[in-house]
């Protein structure tokens, strides 16, 4: 989720703060300082986190206990571990799917064999972003006819774990959807509506109750990045089941404002993001 924060009251060693995300949603409340400990035997580090009293927007919809801040800055939770000598600027997490995860704090090391691919990080952009080049998508091995530059404007390409789905520019968006909906219902599937009457989503039915054996209706994509790095993206990682046996795109129209690649988009994969040696990197699964 891609933040901006503001703090506009400060009371002994506490900060009363406004958190906003750029989908509009915000998030108050005090910043404390308290001493943050581990289960080893490494001492406590003092450690700033955020106690909140009010939220609105997608946020507040999700019901979710808190929100860990990973992001580009030196208030994220990584950041003051790094700041105070715990661990390397590094950290890899996982989203499994259908459950489970991982959250790797420093530099650990993947499974022997694990095969891991490179992207570099864009440090120009933007503050507090993890922004890296793309150059083109591809659906079922055909590149689509796109101008590159389009993922230069707005805020770029961001790697954004904190958004749930992936927002691309119109264009983009556009010609990717077509693709999948062509091939999706050149095999049999039919377009339904989605299972939310407020959202406009783009979905299909008539494919089995499960994401296993869904490359026989749905092509696989990928996101062509910095370097050569193709994020490959199966079934998995562009669709979301909206009921049984009906799956919709996880991908959403953005405008010109940029592009984000969100969760949906590196499902039961291992991301890892370092800043000491500038690049960003994916491999192996955790589902």
């Amino acid at each position: 989720m891609a933040l901006y924060y503001g703090c506009f009251v400060m009371l002994f060693s506490a900060a009363l703060c406004l958190m906003a995300a750029a989908e509009g949603s915000s998030s108050q409340g005090w910043l404390i300082e308290d001493a943050f400990g581990f289960p080893d035997d490494q001492p406590p580090v003092r450690f700033v986190f955020g106690c909140e009293n009010g939220e609105t927007g997608e946020i507040y919809k999700q019901m979710a206990d808190g929100i860990m801040g990973m992001g580009n800055n030196h208030n994220a939770f990584h950041s003051q571990l790094v700041e105070r000598g715990v661990i390397e600027d590094v950290f890899s997490l996982c989203f499994g799917y259908p459950k489970d995860g991982i959250l790797l704090l420093g530099d650990v090391a993947m499974p022997e064999g694990t095969q891991t691919l490179y992207t570099p990080l864009v440090s120009s952009l933007h503050m507090h972003y993890y922004n890296v080049k793309m150059e083109g998508i591809t659906v079922d091995g055909q590149k689509l006819p796109l101008d590159a530059t389009m993922f230069d404007r707005g805020y770029g390409v961001v790697l954004d774990s904190g958004t749930t789905f992936t927002y691309l520019p119109t264009s983009a968006f556009k010609a990717m959807a077509k693709a999948i909906g062509d091939y999706a219902e050149a095999r049999g599937l039919q377009r339904t509506p989605g299972a939310d009457p407020q959202y406009n989503d783009i979905c299909w039915k008539g494919a089995q109750d499960a994401f296993q054996g869904l490359e026989q209706y749905f092509p696989t994509a990928e996101f062509v990045l910095g370097g050569d790095m193709h994020l490959n993206l199966p079934p998995l990682r562009y669709l979301f089941l909206s009921k049984p046996a009906e799956y919709c795109l996880g991908f959403f129209d953005n405008g010109m404002s940029g592009t984000l690649i969100g969760g949906v988009s590196v499902r039961d994969v291992v991301v890892t993001v370092s800043m000491d040696n500038g690049r960003y990197q994916y491999g192996g699964q955790c589902g």
